[in-house]
């Protein structure tokens, strides 16, 4: 779907061929329409001040799509970062004794563990951050981000003793064991 060498690169044809892709991409990463209308203004915007100082990129697509992906990084909410400890807080349960000796095996296995795959499990399950924005502070792909946070939830498996050996760690939040 990209323009042929000898077409005029215009404003109009840039936004009638590429106008719904900027949008899904922008949309994408924003997940929020209000947020993603407004970054898709700003994508045209800057469009259209290149195309009248005649700027004429090799690949349209590609420049639109950094354009595009550029302006959603910065539209999204800034979040102060979480502290991550290496020991996470015990939640409250409602078998007090049950609860806590599971705690304390989980606790084990998640010291014993690498400091990358303990820090992926941490900030998956108990940092209240979303997975752009665990991806954005590993500075990982999202593939890259679930392969490393599968390959973590497993070695927690190996490590914990018995019945929480087998007990599912879902692909949700806050559900260790």
């Amino acid at each position: 779907m990209s323009l042929g060498p000898a077409e005029k690169l215009d404003f109009d044809r840039l936004y009638e061929r590429y106008g719904g892709l900027v949008y899904s991409t922008v949309a994408t990463i924003l997940a929020d329409h209000q947020r993603a209308e407004d970054a898709f203004q700003e994508v045209f915007l800057r469009v259209a001040r290149a195309t009248e100082r005649g700027i004429v990129p090799e690949f349209p697509e590609s420049w639109l799509l950094t354009i595009s992906r550029r302006e959603a990084w910065r539209l999204l909410p800034r979040r102060r970062p979480a502290p991550i400890e290496d020991d996470p807080p015990a939640p409250a349960t409602p078998d007090p004794v049950v609860r806590s000796e599971e705690d304390r095996l989980v606790r084990a296995a998640l010291r014993s563990m690498e400091p990358a795959e303990r820090r992926i499990l941490l900030l998956a399950y108990l940092a209240d951050l979303d997975r752009v924005e665990i991806c954005r502070r590993l500075g990982l792909t999202r593939s890259t981000f679930f392969r490393r946070l599968d390959e973590a939830r497993n070695t927690l498996r190996k490590l914990l003793p018995g019945p929480l050996a087998g007990h599912r760690i879902d692909k949700g939040r806050h559900d260790l064991p």
